[in-house]
């Protein structure tokens, strides 16, 4: 592969990474009622947060479980990114969820 490959891919995954990441947050700021926004933010983060860790968790695992069983690194890294995909798949199914539309009104005090 040409070294220009990577650098596209690299645009590419940061363009969609900066998409991505301020929609959720976005989302469950809009939601969410009046002086509750830190809360639902914090929920959002952390579960974030929680999502690399184990992501980066059952990666190693699948790299640490090829090396165990004597396969090539070729596999692990397979193993991870079929982790991954299986991730992704997960979560384009459940994207209709994201809520869309107007803001939440606020409620009368």
């Amino acid at each position: 592969m040409p070294l220009a490959v990577a650098y596209v891919g690299w645009g590419v995954v940061g363009v969609g990474m900066g998409i991505a990441f301020a929609t959720i947050p976005l989302a469950a700021m809009r939601v969410s009622g009046a002086g509750e926004e830190g809360e639902e933010l914090s929920s959002v983060l952390l579960m974030d947060m929680l999502g690399v860790a184990t992501g980066a968790g059952l990666g190693g695992a699948a790299i640490a479980a090829s090396d165990a069983l004597g396969a090539p690194l070729r596999t692990g890294i397979a193993g991870a990114f079929a982790l991954a995909i299986v991730a992704a798949a997960a979560l384009i199914v459940i994207t209709p969820r994201i809520p869309s539309g107007p803001p939440a009104a606020p409620e009368p005090s």
